[in-house]
């Protein structure tokens, strides 16, 4: 009963406005500065880079106030991460520096599992766990109903149906919760986990045709596009906006240029040498910027007037800095030396 418990609060958790600064900029704003973390995991797959995806996005949740809800969703998430750390020696037999050999497995046969295979297994793991955690901070930060009212100026049908959907969510996880725990206070033979699981599907398919019948009843159907009025960008906004664009551009220059490259296979190789380090901290220092600065300078609407727009510059001026630096640093790689690169199988290269 307290395992269904657990796993009906981490299911059900969701949008906390709690007044960080995503929760208080506009919706479709902060899908843009998660959209520039998912980039920089996409692009990508230097342990350290993810390392410091991770590393923002739990000081992120803290400053938003989140951090339980992260933690959780994470640690929901980790035993996927350890199922991919675990499959990849077994499906990848590349490497040079072998760690078993002749291992016999039921249906797959022989096989030898390679160092270099456990380490890029480890590193998609720790890329999942990264990305879990900037998903489940998005849960938390960005307003569903905002976005929702975004796709309505579109389309209402399609504004209905992910709504609905999203609500349907935590109720499909009370049911399933409630059903386990009447289950396991039934005597005798208990029924099966397929038997809650159909009796769930019943009741969702119940309560679908209902939801339907409501909605045509209200005229939902006669609905048309809202055409609303678009509310003034705040400072927070802004700042937000030139934080995901600094984190995409330098993210893409730096990738343009080869730094932070890794190399699986045949031998696990990444670089990490002074340019990869002004990148590293580049990414850092620009996607946490929004969260120095303060409170009171994020919360007042910016206007056409030159004041407003002075302060609008002065709020991205420490992610600008950063940004410097680090694209400098990326047209400089072109031409300087070569950067120094770490053999992590210090086995193999032996």
């Amino acid at each position: 009963m307290n395992a269904a418990a657990g796993i009906a609060r981490a299911l059900t958790f969701g949008y906390r406005p709690r007044g960080g600064v995503l929760q208080r900029a506009r919706a479709t704003t902060s899908c843009g500065w998660f959209a520039a973390l998912g980039l920089v995991i996409v692009l990508y797959e230097n342990p350290l880079v993810s390392a410091v995806v991770l590393g923002v996005t739990l000081i992120a949740a803290v400053r938003c106030r989140v951090l339980r809800e992260v933690l959780l969703a994470v640690a929901v998430s980790a035993p996927l991460a350890v199922l991919v750390a675990l499959i990849n020696p077994i499906a990848s037999q590349q490497g040079l520096t072998v760690l078993v050999a002749d291992l016999r497995l039921p249906l797959v046969g022989s096989i030898e599992i390679t160092r270099e295979a456990v380490v890029y297994g480890l590193i998609l793991g720790l890329r999942a766990l990264a990305m879990f955690a900037v998903c489940a901070l998005y849960v938390c930060t960005v307003d569903p109903d905002q976005l929702l009212r975004v796709l309505r100026r579109r389309s209402v049908r399609s504004a209905i149906t992910a709504s609905l959907a999203v609500r349907f969510v935590p109720v499909l996880a009370r049911d399933g919760a409630r059903l386990a725990e009447a289950r396991s206070c039934r005597p005798g033979i208990k029924p099966g986990a397929a038997a809650v699981s159909r009796a769930v599907f019943a009741r969702s398919l119940d309560r679908a045709g209902d939801a339907a019948l409501a909605l045509e009843t209200r005229g939902y159907a006669l609905a048309v596009p809202l055409r609303e009025a678009h509310r003034p960008r705040r400072r927070v906004d802004w700042a937000v906006s030139a934080s995901a664009m600094l984190v995409a551009v330098i993210a893409i220059v730096g990738k343009s240029a080869g730094l932070a490259s890794f190399s699986d296979y045949p031998l696990t190789q990444a670089d990490l040498g002074p340019w990869e380090i002004v990148l590293i901290l580049a990414l850092g220092v620009t996607a946490l910027a929004p969260f120095t600065l303060p409170t009171a300078r994020l919360d007042g609407s910016v206007s056409a007037a030159s004041a407003s727009a002075t302060e609008v510059s002065a709020a991205s001026v420490l992610t600008t800095s950063a940004s410097v630096t680090s694209v400098s640093a990326s047209a400089a790689c072109n031409v300087a030396a070569p950067s120094a690169s770490t053999d992590l199988s210090t086995g193999g290269a032996a």
